[in-house]
Parts: C-alpha cells; sequence; structure tokens
C-alpha cells in the first residue's frame, strides 16, 4: 500500500512537471503571537516570540502593528543575503531580549544599542543573572543583537543613498533608525535618559 502511495506521487510530480507548472507560487507567510510546532522544536517553548517579529526587524513597523509580511512583495532588501541573516537574528533574539530588559537587566541605549543596565542592583532579579554562566549569555545576546542592528541600518543607509540624497539627510535617516527599538521602550524598562544617564520607564 506504501509503495503504491509512492508511485502515485512520483506520477503525479510527473504530469505536473510535463505540463510545464513549475512556477508555483508560494502562499504569503503570517506570523503569529502563537508558536506553532516546528517553532516549539527550534527555539523552545519557555522562549517567546515577539508578535511580528519579522516586522520590527524590517524597520517598517511596530511591535504594534498586524500586517502580513510577504516576502515575494518586498523590495531589493530581501535579495540581500546578509541583511536576511541579520533579521532573522534580531527576530530570534526578540522574546529573549524583551525578558533581560523587563528584568531590568539589559535597556536601550541613546545610540541605538542594547546595552547593560547601569542600576541593574535596583532589579529584584539581579541575583539570578549574576552567576558566570548567566553573565556570558547575556553578553553573547547584547554583542549579536547589536551587530544585527547596526548590518540592519547600515543596509537601509546604503539603499537610501542609491536615491541622491543629501549627507544631512542621510544622518537624520541614520538617527531615525538606530532609534527603532529604543521608541518602542515598553513601561517598566530602563533606557538611557540622557547621556550617561538611565531611567525606569513609567
Amino acid at each position: 500500500m506504501k509503495n503504491n502511495t509512492i508511485l502515485l506521487f512520483i506520477i503525479l510530480l510527473g504530469v505536473i512537471f510535463s505540463l510545464g507548472c513549475l512556477s508555483l507560487k508560494p502562499p504569503p507567510i503570517t506570523f503569529t503571537q502563537t508558536q506553532t510546532s516546528a517553532e516549539k522544536q527550534m527555539v523552545g517553548e519557555d522562549k517567546e516570540l515577539e508578535k511580528n517579529g519579522w516586522l520590527i526587524a524590517s524597520i517598517k513597523t511596530s511591535s504594534s502593528g498586524s500586517e502580513t509580511w510577504q516576502k515575494e512583495s518586498s523590495g531589493d532588501e530581501f535579495s540581500d543575503p546578509e541583511y536576511m541573516i541579520s533579521l532573522r537574528t534580531i527576530a530570534y533574539f526578540t522574546g529573549e531580549l524583551k525578558k533581560y530588559k523587563r528584568h531590568g537587566i539589559l535597556g536601550e541605549g541613546l545610540d541605538g544599542s542594547v546595552r547593560r543596565n547601569p542600576l541593574v542592583k535596583e532589579s529584584k532579579f539581579y541575583a539570578d543573572y549574576s552567576t558566570a554562566e548567566m553573565v556570558k549569555r547575556i553578553d553573547e545576546v547584547v554583542k549579536i543583537i547589536n551587530e544585527a542592528r547596526e548590518k540592519v541600518v547600515n543596509f537601509r543607509i546604503e539603499q537610501e543613498k542609491k536615491k541622491n540624497i543629501s549627507p544631512k539627510e542621510i544622518l537624520v535617516l541614520k538617527e531615525n533608525l538606530s532609534l527603532t527599538y529604543y521608541r518602542e521602550i515598553t513601561p517598566g524598562e530602563y533606557y538611557e535618559s540622557a547621556k550617561g544617564k538611565w531611567s525606569k520607564k513609567e
């Protein structure tokens, strides 16, 4: 019975190819808050996936957006492998980063980078993150996320430079792109309110 099913499948594939039906369009990809079984296997059930993480990573909308990311309708940026890897990296670590920020371990710097919160001792979770293993893990996450963010911003800037915009416009754009995540700080998270000064958002 199993062999008959396989044979039937092969015959069907042969018919499809012979008819020239090779240009099948994949369905649009929709990211949801609920983990699929595949996501649970890859990320683990205890990891949180940020709603529309891809949309945040692509700097096209905020985490509150409910749009559908459709790869086939996107621009040239989705043809660049390094850019895509950076987006996937940011999306993958979003849940873990959110947890560290909620617990007061990390915060958003004025330069658009994730940093260790200088006021971390105020956090009731401080002891949980003081082990050598956790310190190493958090440092790795910070480094990976900041590198990915920088690559995304630099790529977007290079794309805009092709439009012959002025150096002043490029500087403004770079600042706006760099502060994408800074503008999304939620109550309870720490951030650099002024150079060298950190606060907790109320």
